[in-house]
């Protein structure tokens, strides 16, 4: 796979042109000023370790996510047509902090989206452990942009 530091760069770094709007606890979408946005969902966030995926919508896609029922599932009425299919899974726990790239997966139902994002909370992160750092800081190791 292709370094994709130089894509997700500006959406992951980029400062919302307001306040996030919280869809739910631990999921929010904030705007972007290229007019599209950025949705963080966070996991676990009860538990000792978090795990926060972060995808990059348009527009258009950010409207129907806001629009959509919880008993839908979040991303389910977009998913299958994401323009920017790359998100950033970072994970967070007492002494470490660590991200990676994945492809949202297209196909399959919100059963088999489920299926896929239980497979990656158990797999070992590639970049890290990463002592205490923060979220832009994980990306940043990934990325390989310190700026």
């Amino acid at each position: 796979m292709e370094t994709m530091g130089a894509k997700i760069d500006p959406w992951m770094r980029e400062a919302p042109v307001q306040a996030p709007t919280v869809l739910q606890r631990g999921i929010s979408l904030s705007k972007l000023a290229d007019g599209t946005a950025r949705l963080l969902w966070v996991f676990d966030e009860d538990g000792p370790k978090q795990e926060v995926l972060a995808v990059h919508l348009t527009d258009r896609e950010a409207q129907i996510v806001f629009e959509t029922p919880a008993p839908v599932g979040l991303l389910e009425r977009v998913r299958t047509t994401l323009r920017h299919s790359d998100a950033v899974l970072w994970r967070s726990g007492q002494c470490s902090s660590s991200a990676k790239f994945i492809a949202i997966p297209r196909e399959g139902d919100e059963d088999f989206f489920w299926d896929f994002m239980e497979g990656l909370a158990e797999e070992a992160f590639p970049i890290g452990p990463l002592p205490a750092l923060s979220f832009h800081e994980s990306i940043a190791a990934v990325t390989g942009d310190y700026r």
